[in-house]
């Protein structure tokens, strides 16, 4: 078997890749639900969202689970860490880049 390359993340950032659950602003800004094989997926389908400020991405097994969900609000704390498997970023770092995701 095969395994799958270690995805790039830049860990930094404090509002790039956070595990925890989403809180009420965040669950109450949902804009879409999409699935997507990886959070690079997800983070580019983000991309072409216009409201979209912050996505979270949840790692699944399945190819009809909307794991790739888009909010139109910032994560600035709207979330609790713990160990959800949700990760939650902003669609524009405070790197001032628009990724928090990339290839090794």
């Amino acid at each position: 078997t095969t395994s799958a390359a270690p995805v790039a993340t830049k860990t930094e950032l404090a509002n790039c890749n956070v595990q925890g659950t989403p809180s009420s602003g965040l669950t109450s800004n949902i804009l879409d639900r999409a699935y997507a094989a990886g959070p690079t997926s997800c983070q580019l389908l983000g991309m072409y969202r216009s409201r979209c400020e912050s996505y979270s991405f949840q790692q699944s097994t399945s190819t009809s689970a909307k794991n790739c969900v888009f909010c139109s609000t910032y994560i600035n704390g709207s979330k609790v860490s713990c160990s959800s498997g949700i990760y939650f970023s902003d669609k524009y770092p405070e790197d001032g880049s628009n990724f928090c995701y990339g290839s090794t």
